[in-house]
Protein backbone atom coordinates (compact mmCIF):
# COMPACT_ATOMS: atom_id res chain seq x y z
CA UNK A 1 0.00 0.00 0.00
CA UNK A 2 1.55 3.05 -0.77
CA UNK A 3 1.13 4.69 2.72
CA UNK A 4 1.44 8.40 4.03
CA UNK A 5 4.55 9.76 6.43
CA UNK A 6 3.76 9.95 9.60
CA UNK A 7 6.80 11.49 10.66
CA UNK A 8 6.58 14.43 8.36
CA UNK A 9 4.10 17.79 8.38
CA UNK A 10 0.91 17.78 6.94
CA UNK A 11 2.24 19.70 3.94
CA UNK A 12 5.26 18.19 3.52
CA UNK A 13 3.64 14.60 4.59
CA UNK A 14 0.96 15.48 1.08
CA UNK A 15 3.47 16.57 -0.97
CA UNK A 16 6.19 13.89 0.00
CA UNK A 17 3.40 11.20 -1.24
CA UNK A 18 2.64 12.95 -4.22
CA UNK A 19 6.23 12.97 -5.24
CA UNK A 20 6.68 9.43 -4.56
CA UNK A 21 4.96 8.38 -7.80
CA UNK A 22 8.68 8.53 -9.98
CA UNK A 23 9.05 4.90 -7.74
CA UNK A 24 5.55 4.05 -8.92
CA UNK A 25 7.14 3.39 -12.70
CA UNK A 26 10.09 1.31 -11.42
CA UNK A 27 10.86 -2.00 -13.09
CA UNK A 28 9.35 -5.31 -10.80
CA UNK A 29 12.11 -7.33 -10.14
CA UNK A 30 12.25 -10.95 -11.38
CA UNK A 31 11.63 -14.03 -8.15
CA UNK A 32 11.49 -17.41 -8.08
CA UNK A 33 7.76 -17.03 -9.67
CA UNK A 34 8.51 -15.30 -12.45
CA UNK A 35 8.67 -11.79 -13.39
CA UNK A 36 5.85 -9.29 -13.78
CA UNK A 37 4.98 -8.04 -17.35
CA UNK A 38 1.50 -6.72 -16.97
CA UNK A 39 -0.55 -4.61 -14.50
CA UNK A 40 -3.28 -2.45 -13.64
CA UNK A 41 -3.58 -1.54 -9.91
CA UNK A 42 -5.35 1.14 -8.22
CA UNK A 43 -5.17 2.38 -4.23
CA UNK A 44 -7.18 4.92 -2.44
CA UNK A 45 -6.31 6.22 1.37
CA UNK A 46 -9.31 7.98 3.03
CA UNK A 47 -8.69 10.63 5.60
CA UNK A 48 -11.99 11.27 7.42
CA UNK A 49 -13.11 14.53 6.39
CA UNK A 50 -9.76 15.48 5.20
CA UNK A 51 -9.04 14.45 1.82
CA UNK A 52 -8.83 11.39 -0.39
CA UNK A 53 -5.28 10.01 -1.96
CA UNK A 54 -5.64 7.93 -5.17
CA UNK A 55 -2.59 5.60 -7.17
CA UNK A 56 -3.22 4.24 -9.97
CA UNK A 57 -0.68 2.20 -11.71
CA UNK A 58 -0.77 0.53 -15.52
CA UNK A 59 2.14 -1.46 -17.20
CA UNK A 60 2.32 -3.91 -20.20
CA UNK A 61 4.53 -4.68 -22.75
CA UNK A 62 4.02 -2.12 -25.98
CA UNK A 63 1.72 -0.34 -23.72
CA UNK A 64 0.55 3.34 -25.24
CA UNK A 65 1.65 5.55 -22.71
CA UNK A 66 1.83 8.75 -23.81
CA UNK A 67 -1.62 10.00 -22.57
CA UNK A 68 -1.87 11.77 -19.17
CA UNK A 69 -4.95 9.98 -18.06
CA UNK A 70 -4.90 6.32 -16.54
CA UNK A 71 -8.76 6.02 -18.02
CA UNK A 72 -7.32 6.16 -21.51
CA UNK A 73 -3.88 4.44 -21.23
CA UNK A 74 -6.04 1.45 -19.90
CA UNK A 75 -8.90 2.26 -22.63
CA UNK A 76 -6.05 1.42 -25.44
CA UNK A 77 -5.46 -1.81 -24.33
CA UNK A 78 -6.72 -4.18 -27.24
CA UNK A 79 -10.36 -5.75 -26.72
CA UNK A 80 -11.11 -8.94 -25.27
CA UNK A 81 -15.19 -10.58 -23.67
CA UNK A 82 -16.32 -13.09 -22.23
CA UNK A 83 -18.59 -15.75 -23.79
CA UNK A 84 -17.83 -18.74 -21.64
CA UNK A 85 -14.12 -18.56 -22.69
CA UNK A 86 -12.09 -15.07 -23.99
CA UNK A 87 -12.61 -14.01 -26.81
CA UNK A 88 -10.18 -11.41 -29.12
CA UNK A 89 -11.91 -8.93 -30.54
CA UNK A 90 -9.85 -9.54 -33.60
CA UNK A 91 -7.03 -11.68 -34.95
CA UNK A 92 -4.01 -10.29 -34.17
CA UNK A 93 -1.41 -11.25 -31.73
CA UNK A 94 -1.80 -8.26 -28.99
CA UNK A 95 1.71 -6.62 -28.29
CA UNK A 96 0.81 -5.84 -25.25
CA UNK A 97 0.15 -9.42 -24.45
CA UNK A 98 -3.00 -8.69 -22.49
CA UNK A 99 -6.55 -7.93 -23.51
CA UNK A 100 -9.02 -5.23 -21.55
CA UNK A 101 -12.36 -7.06 -20.83
CA UNK A 102 -14.24 -4.90 -22.56
CA UNK A 103 -17.63 -6.88 -21.96
CA UNK A 104 -18.48 -9.78 -20.21
CA UNK A 105 -21.74 -11.99 -20.14
CA UNK A 106 -22.57 -14.04 -16.69
CA UNK A 107 -18.47 -14.51 -16.04
CA UNK A 108 -20.26 -16.41 -12.63
CA UNK A 109 -17.82 -14.73 -10.48
CA UNK A 110 -16.11 -10.96 -9.59
CA UNK A 111 -14.15 -9.43 -11.47
CA UNK A 112 -12.03 -6.65 -10.90
CA UNK A 113 -12.55 -2.84 -12.02
CA UNK A 114 -9.79 -2.82 -14.89
CA UNK A 115 -9.82 -6.21 -15.75
CA UNK A 116 -7.39 -7.43 -18.23
CA UNK A 117 -6.79 -11.18 -19.75
CA UNK A 118 -3.97 -12.95 -21.33
CA UNK A 119 -4.63 -12.37 -24.94
CA UNK A 120 -6.02 -15.16 -26.41
CA UNK A 121 -4.49 -15.45 -29.72
CA UNK A 122 -1.14 -15.35 -28.13
CA UNK A 123 -2.13 -18.69 -26.39
CA UNK A 124 -3.37 -20.43 -29.25
CA UNK A 125 0.30 -19.38 -31.46
CA UNK A 126 2.38 -20.30 -28.19
CA UNK A 127 0.25 -23.83 -27.85
CA UNK A 128 -0.71 -22.92 -24.34
CA UNK A 129 -3.71 -23.80 -22.33
CA UNK A 130 -5.42 -22.67 -18.93
CA UNK A 131 -4.69 -25.25 -16.12
CA UNK A 132 -8.16 -27.46 -15.60
CA UNK A 133 -8.64 -26.74 -12.48
CA UNK A 134 -7.03 -23.12 -12.37
CA UNK A 135 -7.73 -21.19 -15.45
CA UNK A 136 -5.76 -18.26 -14.56
CA UNK A 137 -2.46 -21.03 -15.07
CA UNK A 138 -1.59 -21.61 -18.10
CA UNK A 139 0.43 -24.76 -18.97
CA UNK A 140 2.62 -25.11 -22.39
CA UNK A 141 2.21 -28.58 -24.19
CA UNK A 142 4.80 -30.89 -21.59
CA UNK A 143 2.94 -29.48 -18.82
CA UNK A 144 4.95 -26.88 -17.53
CA UNK A 145 3.63 -23.32 -16.11
CA UNK A 146 4.14 -20.59 -18.22
CA UNK A 147 2.17 -17.51 -16.94
CA UNK A 148 0.11 -16.39 -13.83
CA UNK A 149 -2.90 -14.04 -13.92
CA UNK A 150 -3.66 -12.91 -10.35
CA UNK A 151 -6.28 -10.49 -9.18
CA UNK A 152 -6.10 -9.12 -5.84
CA UNK A 153 -8.32 -6.93 -3.52
CA UNK A 154 -7.34 -5.44 -0.10
CA UNK A 155 -8.37 -3.45 2.55
CA UNK A 156 -7.60 -1.44 5.93
CA UNK A 157 -9.76 -0.97 8.62
CA UNK A 158 -12.47 1.15 8.08
CA UNK A 159 -13.42 3.66 11.42
CA UNK A 160 -15.29 7.15 10.93
CA UNK A 161 -12.49 9.03 12.60
CA UNK A 162 -9.38 6.75 11.40
CA UNK A 163 -7.23 6.82 7.99
CA UNK A 164 -8.89 3.70 5.68
CA UNK A 165 -6.89 1.66 3.33
CA UNK A 166 -8.12 0.03 -0.11
CA UNK A 167 -6.62 -1.19 -3.01
CA UNK A 168 -7.04 -3.99 -6.32
CA UNK A 169 -5.80 -5.05 -9.40
CA UNK A 170 -4.43 -7.54 -11.27
CA UNK A 171 -1.10 -8.59 -12.88
CA UNK A 172 0.80 -11.23 -15.45
CA UNK A 173 3.32 -13.42 -14.47
CA UNK A 174 5.44 -14.71 -16.52
CA UNK A 175 7.78 -17.72 -15.71
CA UNK A 176 11.17 -18.09 -16.92
CA UNK A 177 9.91 -20.65 -19.40
CA UNK A 178 6.92 -18.74 -20.29
CA UNK A 179 9.26 -15.67 -21.13
CA UNK A 180 11.03 -17.74 -22.81
CA UNK A 181 8.98 -18.72 -25.45
CA UNK A 182 7.56 -15.69 -25.69
CA UNK A 183 10.50 -13.72 -26.89
CA UNK A 184 11.47 -16.98 -29.10
CA UNK A 185 8.30 -16.23 -30.63
CA UNK A 186 8.15 -12.66 -30.78
CA UNK A 187 12.13 -13.26 -32.38
CA UNK A 188 13.27 -10.85 -29.98
CA UNK A 189 15.17 -11.06 -26.99
CA UNK A 190 13.53 -9.03 -24.66
CA UNK A 191 10.08 -7.79 -23.79
CA UNK A 192 9.97 -3.58 -23.77
CA UNK A 193 7.67 -2.80 -20.80
CA UNK A 194 5.66 0.49 -20.66
CA UNK A 195 4.91 2.38 -17.47
CA UNK A 196 2.72 4.95 -16.25
CA UNK A 197 1.60 6.00 -13.12
CA UNK A 198 -0.62 9.11 -10.74
CA UNK A 199 -1.26 10.13 -7.63
CA UNK A 200 -3.53 12.62 -6.95
CA UNK A 201 -5.31 13.77 -3.11
CA UNK A 202 -8.58 14.86 -3.55
CA UNK A 203 -9.39 18.08 -0.73
CA UNK A 204 -12.56 19.86 0.12
CA UNK A 205 -11.89 23.26 -1.51
CA UNK A 206 -11.66 24.75 1.94
CA UNK A 207 -8.23 22.95 2.83
CA UNK A 208 -6.53 24.13 -0.98
CA UNK A 209 -6.21 22.68 -4.45
CA UNK A 210 -6.54 19.31 -5.54
CA UNK A 211 -2.93 17.28 -6.29
CA UNK A 212 -1.87 15.45 -9.15
CA UNK A 213 1.36 14.27 -10.86
CA UNK A 214 2.34 11.35 -12.89
CA UNK A 215 5.14 9.72 -14.08
CA UNK A 216 6.14 7.30 -16.74
CA UNK A 217 8.62 5.07 -17.74
CA UNK A 218 10.20 1.79 -19.84
CA UNK A 219 12.29 -1.34 -19.62
CA UNK A 220 13.20 -4.22 -20.88
CA UNK A 221 13.02 -7.56 -19.37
Amino acid sequence: MPLLDRRAGWSERERKWIDEVDGDVAPFPADRHGQVVAEVSHFKILKARLSEHRLYRFRAPSAETDSGDFDDCYARLPGVVWLGKYIALDNDLAPTLVRRVVCSVDMGFDTATYPFALCPNWVKRLRWRAHDETPSVFLDASGTVVAKLHWWRDAGPVDIDADSLWGEGCYLVLTAAGLEQLTATRGKRTLDINVFASRQIKQPSSYGENLLKTAKSGYSV
